[in-house]
């Protein structure tokens, strides 16, 4: 492992510590937000007070659920530095990790190491780098491992003088070509960039020597296309693999400034593969697995919007099913519709479902906070909300009226809330028993009368579960545009999906009318700053109602136009991705509303 030895041996002073940093795709990212990225990674190289490395590791592996199965290669990013050196105040995007786990040399042959667990590996020193490299150059080498050390360097005089005679003397060739790279470097020092020295090594492994020859040979014609020098040493790669300080010493690396940031920027994946995560389906334009993991992102929220036909319903059940399984944790589901009540069994055997009936549904909101079930503000924002009341009159009259009712029959005898008679078979019962265990549940609302008492009884029960949602779950909010009628209740419900965050609650909004949720200001809240939305078939009108929030490009609103079931972009923090929502055989034959259409 890279922790069995101390931080002197790999020529890092002690006390560092690591960060693992957010990969991010650069083929469809917009120039603006690369250049964010790369200046956080130039501020940061520019800062550097001790040496720092860029640890970086390749998995590669197969991916199945059920009778799917796909092969992957997921890309991790490290940094490892100095406490003074910390890259997130730079501007990175990184979290505190544990020190990168690698397998240990125990034979060494010319040009091979063998490491633990029978695997075969070769180490290449990277020399000198052409002038112009385009941007994340090594990010798409075919390597398993790329370490990369950064070394400030100050010594910037001896090279003005190194400069001078090499001018005087070199006229032609290879000295020439280092006078004129001196030249640069003394050029971009005096404009105030940072001059480094720079140490790259990048390490293949195969599971036999005649693998790792093949990888060797795609390896270094990658590197012969761009023009960067290299060599694999016939000794001492136990040492080099081990990134041992005196092997290090006698690469004597390439010199660079803070304006190589560009090409120096290794953080890049144009493949979602997360540790741990949930096999979604493909993208597009590689044929590579989606493998999503929500708590790898800045916030726990996943938006699906699509038409009626798009998929949204077979890609709601699919990922709750998926996420279930994963993390074995309880799921929660406001069903209007009963589309989920009569899939229950087959989503999980461990479902309960929990049918509103529209005459008995015990859903009394003050009954319930004469219970401690709910809090006194939950049910006034309710109440207010659903019946309109506008004017202050009103709202005082029904706060003082809260105040002495013990249910929600009392209220409307004072003569508060006269219109709630109407639903008063939704206040009548008892109320639901859910299992202290924190079983999964299905709320079916589907019998209930109409949209008022569907966002009513869901605002209720949205409320009820709040003292459950302080543990990992998932929250699942099906038709969200009903609530977009309700402000206050659709800010009810995405405060709910912001307090949960910080205990681990996987909010899904499913939606089929994203006009209607951007009336209200919490709904906007809930599409814009969501870190996860999957975009499925639009229709133009729908397009056009989120075209500016997430900045779609012409490409991708024909293919939202055009998508058959399944197809759509995902967006997930700096992925934009054409991707492929696939069910396996199971899900289609257990989900599927329309056969023959996936």
């Amino acid at each position: 492992m890279l922790g069995r030895r101390k931080g002197r041996n790999r020529g890092v002073a002690p006390r560092t510590l690591w960060w693992q940093v957010e990969v991010t795709p650069f083929e469809d990212m917009p120039e603006s937000e690369r250049d964010r990225l790369v200046s956080g990674f130039t501020r940061w190289i520019a800062s550097l007070r001790r040496k720092a490395w860029i640890h970086a590791v390749a998995e590669e592996g197969v991916i199945e659920w059920e009778d799917l199965q796909a092969e992957y290669r997921a890309l991790r990013y490290y940094i490892e530095a100095h406490r003074d050196d910390d890259p997130v105040i730079a501007g990175l995007q990184a979290r505190m990790a544990l020190p990168l786990g690698r397998p240990w040399p125990v034979k060494e042959k010319p040009k091979a190491v063998l490491l633990t667990g029978g695997v075969w590996a070769r180490t290449y020193l990277l020399g000198r780098l052409p002038p112009s490299l385009p941007e994340a150059f090594m990010a798409g080498a075919p390597w398993d491992e790329l370490h990369i050390l950064l070394e400030p360097f100050s010594k910037v005089d001896r090279l003005r003088t190194k400069w001078r005679r090499l001018s005087i003397a070199a006229r032609e060739g290879y000295l020439a070509e280092v006078a004129e790279a001196l030249e640069a470097l003394l050029a971009e020092a005096s404009a105030g960039h940072r001059v480094l020295r720079i140490k790259a090594l990048a390490i293949i492994k195969a599971e036999g020597l005649e693998e790792l020859e093949e990888k060797a040979r795609s390896l270094e014609s990658y590197l012969d296309g761009l023009g960067v020098r290299y060599q694999a040493p016939l000794r001492g790669q136990a040492r080099l693999y081990v990134l041992d300080s005196t092997a290090m010493w006698l690469a004597n690396g390439v010199l660079a400034s803070s304006a190589a940031a560009h090409a120096l920027y290794t953080f890049v994946s144009e493949e979602l593969s997360h540790p741990d995560g949930l096999f979604l389906g493909f993208n597009v334009r590689t044929g590579s697995p989606i493998v999503y993991n929500p708590y790898q992102m800045q916030n726990y929220n996943l938006v699906v919007i699509g038409e009626t036909g798009s998929g949204k319903s077979m890609t709601g059940k699919v990922y709750i099913r998926r996420w279930w399984r994963r993390f074995l944790s309880p799921v929660y589901i406001i069903d209007p519709s009963g589309e989920y009540a009569k899939v229950a069994q087959r989503l999980s055997p461990e479902f309960q479902v929990y049918r509103a009936d529209p005459d008995a549904a015990g859903l009394d909101p003050v009954r319930l906070h004469r219970q401690g079930l709910l809090d006194f503000s939950t049910v006034y924002e309710i109440l207010v909300d659903i019946y309109g009341l506008q004017r202050r009159e009103e709202k005082l009259q029904l706060m003082e009226a809260l105040d002495d009712a013990d249910s929600m029959e009392d209220l409307i005898s004072s003569g508060v809330l006269r219109e709630a008679r109407a639903d008063m078979g939704l206040f009548e019962g008892r109320p639901p028993e859910l299992d202290s265990n924190g079983s999964s549940v299905v709320f079916d609302l589907s019998e209930l009368r109409g949209k008022r008492q569907k966002v009513l009884a869901g605002a209720i029960l949205a409320g009820l579960l709040r003292p459950r949602l302080r543990k990992r779950s998932l929250l699942v909010v099906d038709e969200g545009w009903m609530w977009a009628e309700y402000p206050a209740l659709m800010h009810m419900l995405a405060e709910t999906s912001r307090v949960g965050r910080k205990y681990g609650v996987n909010f899904l909004f499913l939606t089929q009318r994203p006009a209607d949720v951007l009336r209200s200001e919490a709904g906007r809240t809930i599409l814009e700053q969501s870190a996860t939305v999957l975009l499925l078939r639009l229709n133009e009108a729908s397009i056009a109602a989120i075209r500016d929030i997430y900045m779609l490009t012409e490409g991708e609103e024909q293919r939202l136009i055009e998508a058959r079931p399944g197809e759509g972009v995902l967006r997930a923090g700096h992925w934009r991705l054409a991707v492929y929502i696939q069910p396996s055989k199971t899900e289609l034959r257990e989900f599927t509303t329309r056969p023959g259409e996936w």
